[in-house]
């Protein structure tokens, strides 16, 4: 939802864009603790 992503997902509508940013942030956060284990 920050302004940098807006031109990235400009076509999306901002429920789209949420569940988009939330699933990016999912799929980090289960990168890192992969590593982590």
């Amino acid at each position: 939802g920050d302004s940098s992503k807006d031109d990235k997902f400009g076509s999306l509508s901002s429920d789209q864009n949420s569940l988009v940013e939330a699933g990016f942030t999912f799929a980090t956060l289960s990168t890192l603790r992969s590593k982590l284990e």
